[in-house]
């Protein structure tokens, strides 16, 4: 009996034995694979962390590449800047020429008025705009300045005719207002014989169309520096 005793002890003890080794060996293969799970996210993320560093380092670059740009541009702006003062000066310069060659007294015609920078384009657009309208400006010119225009009118008139009319014989026709202290009026001898005949032309100046239906009406069209 006690012989039997024995030896179920020993067969207990060495099934004991067993399950705990068992236990064991399956606890650390699980470990092993959780280890190595681990290690695969870590790769992966190891990966990303690479793959975000490369694209800041892209970024930095692109970054460095503008403002590289933009700081060329800032220059071209500045040399812009330099050369619109420098023509701005230029054109008031030139401006200031113009007024001390303008004599007091004198006729342009509307183009020569134009392109010596007497009159502006929207200048030229509201004549225009009385003119096809048959409008006359709503102001008026002075008696002195009335007097001044006809006066020097009948001297070119006699020098171009070899005739001696005086200011009395010389007619506004139409004032279309002043500007630049130039006077745009329609001026001619009262007395002046034009032929029926319609032939009509056109003046373009400064891109403005003036039509007229002879071409006598269109040189009456004059510009008296006041």
């Amino acid at each position: 009996m006690k012989i039997f005793t024995k030896i179920l002890t020993a067969v207990l003890s060495l099934a004991m034995l067993f399950s705990v080794v068992g236990f064991t060996a399956c606890s650390n293969g699980e470990l092993e694979a959780k280890i190595a799970e681990l290690e695969a996210q870590i790769a992966t993320q190891q990966t990303q962390i690479l793959t975000q560093q490369e694209q800041i380092a892209e970024l930095e670059q692109e970054n460095e590449e503008m403002q590289a740009d933009i700081a060329e541009q800032q220059q071209q702006i500045a040399q812009l800047e330099q050369e619109k003062q420098e023509l701005e000066e230029e054109i008031e310069y030139l401006e200031s020429q113009i007024s001390e060659n303008v004599v007091s007294g004198t006729f342009y015609s509307l183009e020569d008025a134009y392109n010596i920078g007497l009159l502006k384009v929207e200048d030229l657009n509201n004549i225009a705009y009385l003119h096809s309208n048959n409008i006359q400006n709503s102001d008026q010119l002075s008696d002195d300045i009335s007097r001044s225009i006809r006066y020097n009118w009948a001297e070119i008139y006699n020098i171009e005719n070899n005739a001696n009319i005086t200011l009395d014989d010389i007619e506004i026709l139409k004032y279309f207002g002043t500007y630049n202290n130039c006077a745009v009026v329609m001026v001619d001898y009262k007395n002046i014989i034009i032929t029926a005949q319609y032939i009509p032309i056109t003046l373009t100046v400064g891109g403005v169309n003036f039509n007229f239906g002879h071409p006598r009406y269109a040189y009456r069209l004059r510009v008296f520096i006041i």
